[in-house]
């Protein structure tokens, strides 16, 4: 392995702090987005002109943004259609809307790249995070050694029941093991992003449930059409 000089390794280090990311609660809902045009997490506050949001569709499209997909789809609408977005652009934040399906944070803080994902049953089928780790690859330059993901809050396997078909064609397509008839998406993709070269210690697993919480929307809880909004970016110096 290459060894970073002492200029290399202080840039990494300071970039380490340029990498933000947050998920969202009911706190910060896609209506609240869209009526007040920004979100807050405490003293943080991120105009509806720095966030990029997608039209969400259950797939495995992927998407790169720069500064002109600012306020998509908060400030003015778009028919582009994705589950993912990556950038290297500097206080750019991607959001992702959930309400049971997993937020997906990637990042290389060595090359300032950041992705944001909605992986639900059909795009963690589709391996969408296995895609992401490829374009961030060939198109930014980034190696898997220092790529680093998040897996935010999601529904967990004990409440995640499905039929025998679609059981099969989600355990056949994700090549993941699960136990019937419940399906376990986060373990789904952790397996999929180990298998793709990521190192273990650079994952990180949220062990909130979206149903068993109150805090978080749940669609299989109460059919909610609220989603709660996750946002990743790389804050300016």
């Amino acid at each position: 392995m290459l060894q970073l000089t002492l200029m290399e390794k202080q840039s990494v280090d300071l970039n380490r702090f340029r990498i933000l990311y947050r998920f969202g609660d009911q706190s910060q809902s896609l209506h609240k987005l869209l009526t007040e045009k920004k979100l807050v997490w405490n003293h943080d506050v991120f105009p509806a002109d720095k966030i990029v949001l997608l039209n969400q569709i259950h797939s495995s499209k992927i998407i790169t943004v720069d500064n002109q997909s600012a306020g998509k789809n908060i400030l003015y609408t778009s028919d582009e259609q994705a589950d993912g977005m990556i950038t290297n652009k500097p206080e750019l934040y991607l959001a992702i809307k959930t309400a049971d399906c997993v937020p997906v944070f990637l990042f290389d803080e060595h090359r300032l790249v950041v992705a944001a994902l909605h992986s639900g049953r059909k795009g963690t089928a589709e391996n969408i995070v296995s895609k992401a780790l490829n374009i961030m690859k060939s198109d930014f330059n980034c190696s898997l050694s220092n790529v680093k993901v998040v897996l935010g809050p999601a529904i967990c396997r004990k409440h995640y029941q499905v039929d025998s078909v679609c059981f099969a064609d989600f355990t056949s397509r994700s090549n993941s093991t699960q136990i019937f008839p419940f399906i376990d998406l986060r373990s789904a993709i952790k397996s999929q992003i180990k298998n793709a070269g990521v190192l273990d210690e650079n994952i990180r697993v949220s062990e909130i449930c979206t149903h068993e919480n109150a805090d978080y929307f749940s669609y299989r809880r109460n059919k909610t059409e609220e989603r709660q909004i996750s946002i990743i970016g790389i804050k300016g110096r």
